[in-house]
């Protein structure tokens, strides 16, 4: 979505040119992303309360597929303004520690294999901060070892299995169309499939294209998968309709395409919840059923249907 056309005439140049940061950002991850979009909301509040719903409304325009933008913006422009944008600052900033602990004690207690010779093998695609914080909490634990699928077309998976290499931790990378090979030679090692996740809707979770067959591959092989996301990942049902998935353009897969052939980038899909075993969040491990609880708990409804009539006013122009 565009959100070129939103004016603001008496914003700060220093705050306008973070938000243009923060919306063209295509690398960071969803966590980062809205760490970045509450101080910027902070900073705005204090500077021009009157602009907080234009740049609340262009942060989600810039980054529609991700629900801690979405989360901070909502609560931007609700009841709670300035304050609340504080405490969700707080809460995201410990949300890291809190996955990290949740998953480990996750994969400690329900890991059948005794000989700490043999790695743990877990699977993933593209690239999570919140996954990586994981596997590198677990490997202080245990020995453990990551397959990676490359996450065409921006292979966000190399910088994935560099940064864990990186810390010791082995990593064996594939192409998205491998990964079904890679992960059926490495049973029954393979402990899970893990991903982040960029949203979580009642119905389904938003991540990178690849993850809805790597989910599916896992449950017809019996391996358990996991969603690591934080509660600022959970949006809303009002903010639901609002979240799309992105495309790309045509050249990041082939750069001179053919007259007649029509291609098509998807960055990001929609799985069902129901694929997933269990979620892994900053308050506890849960299953579908309290994810849409928690879809529904994270941010007061009174905040996101107001964001959500902001951005229904602002695509009718």
């Amino acid at each position: 979505m565009n959100w070129s056309f939103i004016m603001f005439p008496d914003l700060d140049p220093l705050i306008l040119a973070r938000l243009v940061a923060i919306t063209s950002d295509r690398m960071s991850g969803a966590m980062t992303l809205g760490r970045r979009a509450i101080r910027l909301l902070i900073d705005v509040s204090d500077e021009d309360k009157k602009a907080v719903d234009s740049v609340a409304a262009a942060l989600c325009m810039g980054q529609p597929a991700m629900a801690p933008v979405w989360n901070a913006a909502a609560v931007a422009v609700g009841l709670s303004g300035v304050d609340g944008l504080k405490i969700l600052y707080g809460k995201s900033n410990r949300a890291s520690q809190s996955l990290s602990r949740m998953f480990r004690e996750l994969v400690m207690s329900s890991k059948l294999k005794t000989d700490v010779a043999v790695p743990l093998v877990f699977a993933t695609v593209s690239a999570s901060d919140s996954v990586r914080i994981c596997f590198e909490a677990l490997s202080e634990r245990t020995k453990i070892r990551a397959i990676c699928a490359e996450g065409r077309p921006r292979m966000e998976g190399r910088h994935m299995a560099t940064n864990l290499t990186t810390v010791g931790i082995t990593t064996t990378i594939c192409t998205d169309a491998a990964i079904g090979e890679v992960i059926a030679a490495s049973l029954p090692q393979v402990e899970a499939v893990v991903v982040g996740a960029d949203a979580v809707a009642p119905q389904w979770f938003l991540n990178k294209c690849g993850t809805r067959q790597l989910f599916e591959l896992a449950v017809s092989l019996g391996v358990p998968t996991y969603v690591v996301a934080s509660r600022d990942k959970f949006i809303h049902e009002a903010l639901v309709e609002h979240i799309p998935t992105n495309s790309g353009p045509s050249q990041e897969v082939w750069q001179d395409t053919p007259t007649g052939v029509h291609v098509e980038n998807p960055y990001f899909e929609r799985i069902p919840i129901e694929l997933v075993a269990t979620f892994v969040t900053d308050v506890g491990s849960i299953g579908p059923a309290s994810a849409q609880d928690m879809c529904r708990s994270t941010i007061d409804s009174a905040g996101a249907s107001r964001l959500a009539s902001l951005i229904r006013d602002v695509d009718n122009r």
